[in-house]
């Protein structure tokens, strides 16, 4: 794979664990959303980090101030049948 690629895979891994770190967040009552556009030269500035690193995303998080959205989800037994 050249450079670029290897990149690429790097980061398309990343973004699996990070659909896990999501779901887990929430799985902790905390709240989370994962911010794509942000100044990374910036971040590696202020953090020290080698030119190298490249972000798949922040992922800021903390208790919701509300409830949310109702969600729209039907329920387990509507859509699953146990054999």
């Amino acid at each position: 794979m050249s450079v670029e690629e290897r990149g690429q895979w790097g980061l398309t891994q990343t973004n699996i664990a990070l659909g896990f770190l999501l779901t887990a967040i929430q799985g902790l009552g905390y709240a989370s959303v994962p911010m794509l556009g942000f100044d990374q030269e910036k971040v590696k500035e202020i953090l020290s980090l080698p030119e190298h690193i490249k972000f798949a995303a922040m992922v800021p998080f903390g208790k919701p101030d509300a409830e949310g959205y109702e969600h729209h989800r039907f329920s387990l037994e509507k859509i699953v049948t146990y054999h």
